[in-house]
């Protein structure tokens, strides 16, 4: 009788267990609606430059690569800019798309004044970024961004992934590089 009544709780105990296990898995696993087959979320390690959605990401490394290998390089840019930018090109990644992205991409004023504030004193193609947008949201706009008003329902800037962001040896490079032409200039 004791050996049954203990079967029967660990048949429940167990039972309970694989529920759990499946209940935290759905919870986190979210549709993926940038791409088109059926993707969902999943860990994805080594993502370069994206690394923050390292632990449940819609993104494969190789695509994070094409992407932002190719993305528009902004000379003369703040460290601010930079982070902006990075976490902008990065929104195919996000497990939180489903709410912000339907054949392309709904992103927050907000998060496109703020970037603009930061790049408008660097230079895309030689060009002031700064005098070839008149705001954030012709910024966003010129990247085919749907830009919407408030913080609902939209991609947004999160400060804290950038927070304790040590230099990177690009951004080191680049900047010495920078500073040496500069230099040049004034001594010429």
């Amino acid at each position: 009788m004791k050996m049954d009544c203990f079967h029967r709780i660990m048949n429940s105990f167990f039972l309970l267990s694989v529920a759990f296990f499946f209940y935290s898995l759905a919870s986190e696993v979210s549709v993926c609606t940038y791409y088109i087959d059926a993707r969902y979320s999943q860990p994805e390690s080594g993502l370069p430059n994206c690394s923050w959605y390292n632990k449940n990401a819609c993104c494969k490394r190789t695509e994070v690569t094409a992407v932002l290998g190719s993305m528009f390089k902004v000379d003369q840019a703040t460290n601010s800019c930079r982070y902006h930018l990075n976490y902008m090109m990065c929104y195919f990644c996000s497990p939180e798309q489903i709410n912000w992205y339907d054949t392309r991409l709904y992103i927050c004023s907000e998060f496109c004044d703020t970037t603009f504030e930061q790049c408008k004193t660097g230079y895309y193609n030689s060009k002031l970024i700064g005098d070839q947008y008149r705001d954030g949201r012709a910024f966003c706009e010129a990247n085919s961004f749907h830009v919407v008003p408030g913080r609902e329902r939209c991609f947004n800037y999160d400060p804290t992934v950038f927070a304790n962001a040590p230099l990177s040896v690009g951004s080191i490079i680049l900047t010495l590089g920078l500073s040496v032409l500069v230099l040049l200039s004034v001594l010429k």
